[in-house]
Formats: C-alpha cells, sequence, structure tokens
C-alpha cells in the first residue's frame, strides 16, 4: 500500500515538472498574438490578410483560406509562436470586389478586434 502511494508520489511529481517546463517553453515566445476577428461590416469578406505594421507589403497568406466570412460571423486568427511583431495591419477585400484596411493594431494587448467600413474598428 505504501509504495503505490510512492509510485502515485512521483508519478504526480513528474507531471507538475512536465507541465511546468512546458509552460516555460511557451512563455519564452512572448505574449499571445492571437485574436477573434468579427465582421461587422455589412457585407461578406472574401479574404483577410494580415502584415506587420513596419512591412512594405501584405504577406501573400489569405487567412479565411478557402472560407468566407460573413456579416455577423467571427473566426479565430492564431499566431506562430514564434512572431514577434507587435503592431499588425489589416486587409478585408469583400464579394464585391472592394477592400478596407486597418491599421496599427496591437496584437499583445489586444484579444478581439470587429471590423466596420471605411477602416473603422472597435477593439479590446
Amino acid at each position: 500500500m505504501k509504495f503505490n502511494k510512492i509510485k502515485f508520489s512521483i508519478a504526480l511529481f513528474s507531471l507538475a515538472l512536465v507541465l511546468f517546463a512546458a509552460d516555460t517553453v511557451f512563455a519564452a515566445y512572448g505574449p499571445v498574438q492571437d485574436f477573434t476577428l468579427i465582421n461587422r461590416t455589412g457585407d461578406t469578406i472574401v479574404s483577410i490578410f494580415l502584415s506587420p505594421t513596419r512591412a512594405n507589403k501584405w504577406r501573400a497568406e489569405d487567412e479565411l483560406g478557402d472560407y468566407v466570412l460573413k456579416h455577423g460571423y467571427e473566426i479565430e486568427i492564431e499566431f506562430s509562436p514564434w512572431e514577434d511583431a507587435r503592431y499588425w495591419d489589416l486587409r478585408a477585400e469583400f464579394a464585391d470586389g472592394t477592400y478596407d484596411e486597418w491599421y496599427n493594431f496591437d496584437l499583445f494587448s489586444i484579444s478581439e478586434i470587429t471590423l466596420r467600413r471605411n477602416g473603422d474598428a472597435v477593439y479590446r
């Protein structure tokens, strides 16, 4: 009986060490930049492009992939843990062929962005 308690204690301690090490490794990569994007533009968004504010061109990757983001819907945008830019710009392309752009989102402190037309956005 005592032997099982020792084995259990060792296993529990080992698990705690693994969880602590994993948390430390992930924290070393910096703040999480993931955020929820909400479409309140009144139109369907067919493409979302992001770019660090300091860059001079949009990234080639469409964050929506094969999906569209209808008015009133939301999507989770996830970043690589190795991404280190703090400020980001966002471009939304709409089903009617138009686009809007929003600038200088501090993704180290923002967890939700609600897009509106003409470059207006609400974030928290």
